[in-house]
């Protein structure tokens, strides 16, 4: 079979697996809604572990799949600027072996568990673990417990709209600092100010004029405060 044949076949694979591939971002997701589910209704840790062991399955289904397809671009690309590979006994499927197993060992030095959704899961889980805290990976148990009540002061803050000071019931992010306000209270600001509009945060460094195209919904904030007020004790 002639190289161009290979990579016909391989072509018509990498068609299927894209639209694999396609379904892992919502799977992720899902997974991660479910662990959410658990840790709130039930909290076995054993059930929550399986969805942990699912996340890094489908992030490793993920790596494996962008693997494959960049060791076929490879091969494609190494055949194309030697036409005597297509017509030695070079077989382009141990080529394209090879430069799987490389891209392999190159990627396996990253653990699973930095992907950027096992690291979204490991601090949703904690934020419903811990309502009222502050998610901060890097202390200690016996740091937390120390800091708890500079902690609940900051998260009670962290809450709150800088401009109205009431807890935000549809907070917006200023894509710039990272700062929140609610967002009927952050619209009368810009509209109604006869200035440039900085962010309102006392302290905030930001100097870009803030503007409503600046801003995006903090669903993650949004999530927490109602998770938050769930747990809330009538």
């Amino acid at each position: 079979m002639s190289s161009q044949a290979h990579f016909a076949v391989l072509d018509s694979t990498m068609s299927q697996l894209n639209r694999t591939k396609e379904m892992i971002p919502s799977g992720m997701q899902n997974t991660i809604e479910v662990a959410l589910d658990l840790v709130e209704y039930d909290g076995k840790s054993e059930q929550l572990k399986e969805m942990e062991n699912t996340m890094l399955e489908m992030i490793a289904l993920e790596r494996s799949l962008d693997q494959f397809k960049q060791a076929v671009d490879t091969v494609r690309q190494q055949v194309a600027n030697d036409s005597n590979i297509g017509s030695s006994e070079v077989s382009v499927i141990k080529m394209l072996e090879s430069t799987v197993k490389e891209l392999e060992a190159e990627d396996n030095k990253t653990p699973l568990e930095e992907h950027d959704h096992y690291q979204d899961m490991q601090k949703q889980i904690w934020q419903v673990q811990n309502p009222g805290s502050v998610y901060q990976p890097s202390q200690s148990e016996t740091e937390l417990e120390d800091s708890q009540e500079f902690v609940m002061t900051q998260m009670e803050i962290s809450l709150k709209c800088p401009i109205t000071q009431s807890e935000m019931t549809e907070p917006m992010k200023n894509k710039h600092c990272g700062h929140s306000y609610e967002k009927a209270a952050i619209s009368n600001y810009i509209r109604t100010s006869r200035r440039k509009v900085m962010c309102p945060v006392c302290g905030c460094g930001n100097q870009n004029p803030l503007k409503m195209e600046d801003l995006n919904e903090d669903k993650e904030l949004r999530l927490m405060i109602q998770r938050k007020n769930r747990h809330r004790v009538p």
